[in-house]
């Protein structure tokens, strides 16, 4: 699937994908019911919305799973680490899903998703699943600018 063209755009899936998949690792993490049985990311985003460009349209991932409902974003720029990690926690992991906005450390300019695993508040750390490496401590790569929060229906 890494080389299906995204939607509206000429891209492929590995080269601008983050998003897409981030919000299928999301999806398939809630247990949530989706339109197919067994999917992969280039699967999903033949049911999700773009507009020019590839860029994605958040509410439409409920085209694929109905119950998985797109919430809000949070804008997290100018908190601190502590505080940004308390308010993700906030969110009952059995229930919210969220995809970050991220920038790497060397970088002021955030072009990248990954989706959130989980806060562990007693070593101040977020724990991430990313599309791109392999590495699973959100803080040794990247720093966060926004917070989109899907909630899974019952």
């Amino acid at each position: 699937w890494s080389n299906l063209i995204v939607p509206k755009s000429n891209e492929t899936m590995c080269s601008i994908g983050c998003l897409i998949t981030s919000v299928s690792i999301q999806i398939a993490k809630s247990g949530t019911e989706t339109k197919v049985g067994n999917f992969d990311p280039g699967i999903a985003m033949n049911s999700f919305s773009f507009v020019d460009g590839g860029n994605f349209i958040w509410d439409s991932a409920r085209n694929f799973a109905p119950n998985f409902i797109y919430k809000t974003s949070i804008s997290l720029v100018g908190m601190n680490k502590t505080n940004i990690i308390r308010k993700l926690n906030s969110y009952d992991s059995n229930k919210y899903y969220i995809v970050l906005h991220v920038a790497r450390i060397n970088s002021s300019s955030p072009s990248h998703f990954v989706a959130m695993d989980y806060v562990n508040e007693s070593n101040n750390d977020i724990y991430m699943i990313d599309p791109a490496s392999n590495e699973i401590n959100l803080y040794n790569m990247y720093k966060i600018y926004t917070a989109h929060i899907y909630e899974k229906r019952i």
